[in-house]
């Protein structure tokens, strides 16, 4: 200290310090301005200070202590520190006491997936959702191993993660797209290195994302337009020779049926014609036109849901038989044995 003045420690160096004033002080311009708040508080805790003294400096291995017994200490005007321990007597210069020690380079020396050891230096491809990635790194440091401090992150755009001792990260089930893990170390949590090498990752789409899941899902869609489109012109077309088939039977029955009047009509209208034979003639015209209206009857009649059954089909043939099988001295009738059966005709295409 400035006036000579010594702060000895007890035989443990931990447990029971005791003070001579004045305290260790240390210029302020020297202080490390970066020194890590959470180390300082673990230290002070673990030392049970006495109410006026704080933990200004923290003097370990990476200084050149070689051991925590310290019996004695001496400081400099010029800031050098005189340590006597257990082992020999330790000068620690000022350049040593505040010296921001730069952070280790830092290098990917594994890359497993599920077990599977693969070269770091290549882009790594991975399954979806089954994929479970470990990278193991290193950061030399021989002075003090015990302070290096690794953090991480999957994307330029990411934050870090939180500081670890670990030097390994696993990552699993990570979503579809393109990674780069980067790596970071630290001796102090502060100054941290540069990421020089990354591993590089794509997990793959899954297959419902994939572009020939979605040429399948295309194909698919063209296939069943396609298919609709057929089966509404194969309906079109059968409901156009439906039609063709109604106006060919209306013709048949309207045109024989007009035929017919008109040629029993003008043998009505000839003056020499007896008024006997005009009788039958009008009745004649009368069953035609009867023919003619059941003929439509018919036609219409197939056109409606449900009226094709052999009932109707029956009734159909006993009125067309009727004025064929009947006469003078001959009656016609039909008398179904039972009960017509509950089926229905198919209808003609």
């Amino acid at each position: 200290m400035d006036d000579g003045g010594r702060l000895p420690a007890a035989d443990d160096g931990v447990d029971e310090p005791v003070a001579v004033e004045p305290p260790l002080a240390v210029p302020e311009r020297q202080l490390d301005d970066e020194v890590r708040v959470d180390d300082v508080a673990r230290v002070e805790e673990r030392l049970d200070l006495p109410e006026g003294f704080a933990v200004l400096e923290r003097v370990g291995v990476w200084q050149g202590l070689p051991t925590a017994m310290i019996m004695d200490l001496i400081e400099d005007d010029d800031g050098t520190l005189w340590l006597a321990t257990d082992m020999s007597l330790v000068k620690i210069p000022p350049a040593a006491r505040f010296s921001k020690p730069s952070p280790p380079n830092v290098v990917p020396v594994e890359v497993s997936v599920d077990g599977r050891t693969l070269d770091p230096d290549r882009d790594i491809e991975l399954p979806y959702r089954r994929n479970r990635l470990e990278l193991r790194f290193a950061a030399l440091s021989y002075r003090e191993p015990a302070l290096v401090r690794y953090r991480a992150r999957i994307r330029p755009d990411e934050a870090w993660s939180r500081a670890t001792s670990q030097p390994s990260f696993r990552f699993v089930d990570l979503a579809a797209g393109s990674y780069q893990v980067e790596v970071q170390a630290s001796l102090d949590g502060v100054r941290w290195s540069e990421s020089k090498r990354s591993v590089r990752v794509h997990v793959l789409l899954p297959w419902w994302r994939t572009g020939g899941f979605f040429l399948a899902c295309g194909l698919l869609l063209v296939g069943a337009l396609t298919v609709a489109y057929r089966i509404r012109i194969a309906q079109l077309l059968r409901l156009e020779r439906q039609r063709t088939r109604i106006a060919m039977d209306l013709h048949d029955a309207i045109g024989s049926g007009l035929g017919s009047i008109r040629i029993l009509a003008g043998l009505a209208e000839r003056p020499t014609t007896p008024e006997s034979t005009r009788a039958q003639i009008s009745a004649r015209i009368a069953g035609v036109a009867d023919e003619l209206a059941q003929s439509l009857g018919d036609i219409v009649g197939s056109l409606r849901p449900g009226s094709a059954t052999l009932e109707s089909l029956g009734a159909q043939l006993v009125a067309r038989a009727t004025p064929l099988l009947t006469g003078p001295d001959v009656e016609f009738h039909v008398q179904p044995a039972g009960p017509w059966p509950e089926m229905a005709t198919p209808r003609s295409r």
